[in-house]
This record gives structure tokens, sequence and C-alpha cells, in this order.
């Protein structure tokens, strides 16, 4: 067989000259080479974008007073209009859980996620979810989190959103 770059015969299993093969096979390494620091590139972006990310939340949850909650425990936990037995002050406020999700699950951003971030998983509807684990069960102050993660994930161009519920 003859090589496909010029009319010398081709070396073993390759396509190539032996000339043209160590060519070949250079312009491969460089690629990779390439490749390697274009990732590492990307991933100190996305290390430093979380980094805002997590610090502009933690500022926000610090920042936020939640309402506090007054739980009542009646003589007779069928009617309201029972006789107040006890009276917790709950100073975090209402229960509940916030979520930041990014999608798609597929982008460069979701996949450093998974990789990155511990409790990072898929989301149910799809997307890779990140649920806010401090703050206590203050619904509020995770809220509050997840709200300024996002925007400055959307100011990046991640497509990121807020889920949240009420426990």
């Amino acid at each position: 067989m003859t090589c496909a770059k010029c009319p010398k015969p081709t070396v073993g299993r390759s396509k190539y000259c032996r000339e043209h093969r160590t060519l070949a096979r250079d312009a491969w390494r460089r690629m990779i080479a390439t490749k390697a620091a274009e990732r590492e590139m990307q991933n100190a972006h996305h290390t430093e974008l979380w980094t805002r990310a997590c610090h502009a939340g933690q500022r926000a949850a610090i920042a936020c007073k939640p309402t506090p909650m007054i739980v009542e425990q009646h003589a007779n936990q069928a009617d309201d209009a029972s006789p107040v037995v006890k009276s917790y002050h709950v100073p975090g406020g209402v229960c509940g859980f916030a979520e930041i999700n990014v999608r798609p699950g597929t982008s460069s951003f979701a996949h450093w996620l998974k990789r990155n971030v511990a409790r990072a998983s898929k989301a149910y509807y799809g997307g890779i979810r990140v649920p806010i684990m401090t703050y206590g069960q203050s619904y509020e102050t995770k809220c509050a989190h997840a709200e300024a993660a996002v925007s400055v994930l959307r100011e990046a161009g991640i497509r990121a959103t807020v889920d949240s519920r009420l426990d």
C-alpha cells in the first residue's frame, strides 16, 4: 500500500509512510495537549463562577431576616378554637427546602457540577440539582441563598432556576 499523502510505502498498519506517520502523531499529540489546556481553563472558570455564586448566596442568606413563626398546640388537635396548651416560637420562620437547578444536564457546567460538587445530582425533571443544605430548616433563608446564587449563574449565561417547597 502507498502512503495517503505521498507515493512511498506505508509502515505497519498505518495509512502513512514513516515520515507522514511521525507528523500525524505529532499533530495528534499537540491537539490532545491543546484540548487538555482548554479543559483546565474551563474548569478554572467553572470553579471561579461557582465560588462567586456560593459567596453571593451566603451574603444574601446572612442579610435575610426571616419572619418568625409561632406554633401553637391546642388542647383538642382537631379543633382550632380549643384553648392553647403550649406555644412555640420558631425564629427561623417556616420550614422548607430550596435548590438550584441547572439545565441542560449535558452542558459543560452541569458536568462540572456533577464531578466537583458533592451534593449535586440529577433533577427529577431534567438537569442537575444542588440542594441548599445549610441554614437549618429556614425556608426563607435557603430561598434567599438560592436566588442570589442563581442570579450570578444567569449573569454568566448559565440556565439556572430555583426550586423550593415548604415542608
